[in-house]
């Protein structure tokens, strides 16, 4: 058996009582890349019929390049399976219809909720006026009623669309996902001016990387 070795260390050590020589310091910029990285990590799994149920801080490894991995599945159901499986989690970060059995992708949108709220807001010790939208995020992720959270795809667009300028001016942007995301923000004129040229650009990058949907919305553009 071969196990892909991580050099890094868990989130949950940026926590601001952890010890100096162990804490994980990190940019504001490093933290929305964080964040983008692990919800293309859920959708992802929401993609491929899967929900991962316990994303916390103990299960993102941050790497020394500051790439968020996502770690130990044991509680990851395939929505396509009747599987047994538990229900008691006992954390935080887990949605509380887990305990009735409920599973859903919406499980996973509250858990980022809480990923973000203890990545951009508990965390941090600056008082940027971006935190207002952070925390507007939050509590639409973690609403009670699961029909009320946002999509995966909604949540990357509505991040995105919140802090266009660093996600343009990050790595990040190589992803395909994120690519199409900008390309749809830049199309559709509700947060941001239109921009077709923009919106071309970057379909045409996610297009090239055999993201379908980005193909497909720009035959519709040259359409």
């Amino acid at each position: 058996m071969i196990i892909e070795y991580i050099n890094g260390r868990p989130l949950s050590y940026i926590k601001k009582d952890q010890k100096v020589q162990q804490q994980l310091t990190l940019t504001f910029i490093d933290k929305i890349n964080i964040i983008i990285e692990l919800m293309i990590t859920l959708k992802y799994f929401e993609d491929n019929g899967f929900v991962y149920r316990d994303l916390k801080p103990s299960n993102v490894i941050i790497t020394n390049n500051h790439d968020a991995i996502v770690i130990d599945f044991d509680r990851m159901i395939q929505l396509s399976k009747n599987d047994s499986h538990t229900i008691d989690f006992g954390s935080k970060y887990a949605a509380p219809e887990i305990s009735e059995g409920i599973i859903k992708p919406a499980n996973d949108i509250y858990s980022l909720g809480r990923m973000i709220y203890f990545i951009m807001i508990e965390n941090d010790t600056t008082n940027d006026i971006s935190k207002k939208p952070l925390f507007d995020i939050y509590k639409k992720c973690t609403k009670t009623d699961i029909k009320k959270r946002p999509s995966i795809f909604k949540l990357i667009y509505k991040f995105c669309s919140t802090f266009l300028v660093q996600t343009e001016n990050s790595n990040i942007c190589n992803h395909k996902d994120v690519q199409y995301i900008l390309g749809m923000i830049y199309c559709l004129d509700e947060y941001i001016t239109r921009d077709i040229n923009k919106s071309i650009h970057y379909l045409s990058l996610s297009a090239n990387q055999n993201n379908q949907n980005a193909q497909f919305i720009l035959g519709l553009i040259y359409y």
